[in-house]
């Protein structure tokens, strides 16, 4: 991601900045940055500063600007630039996720079908038990045959 690495190369290790933990609301609490960005999760980038444990959002973290009540116009529009990007990545991740899923029900419906039809192909010589099947046998292909005519149905619906 080209933008968090712009962000490493501004902020190396033992910078001095500021973080604010709501931004525009709390205060800026000077700190230090003290390890290399990660993703905690897709988009989400955090850091470790000195004074806080866990990490913290780059969102929260700013260039330090002495005698500064907040972070500049500037560094709001890049915060929101960097979330909207982080955005649009998630959106479109949950876009090819979602037509994985479709495609993956897809195969799945055409498998139960062809399931389906060969079930219905061996009802018949069970109905009339030309193979001799035992009681148990039987049950057990009728207890099959419920579950796929269940499944197919809840699709149809």
């Amino acid at each position: 991601m080209k933008d968090i690495e712009q962000w490493t190369n501004d902020n190396p290790i033992g910078k001095a900045v500021d973080y604010q933990s709501i931004i525009g609301k709390s205060p800026l609490t000077p700190t230090q940055i003290k390890s290399k960005p990660w993703e905690l999760s897709p988009g989400a980038w955090i850091v470790k500063v000195k004074g806080k444990s866990g990490g913290v959002s780059v969102n929260h973290v700013f260039d330090r600007q002495a005698g500064s009540t907040g972070p500049s116009s500037d560094t709001f529009i890049a915060t929101a630039e960097r979330q909207v990007s982080n955005a649009m990545g998630l959106l479109g991740k949950a876009i090819i996720d979602r037509d994985k899923v479709l495609d993956e029900n897809s195969a799945l419906r055409e498998a139960l079908e062809g399931i389906e039809k060969i079930m219905v192909c061996i009802g018949g010589p069970l109905n009339d038990n030309k193979q001799m099947y035992s009681d148990s046998q039987l049950k057990l292909f009728r207890e099959f045959q419920e579950i796929i005519e269940n499944a197919t149905n809840q699709e149809s619906e």
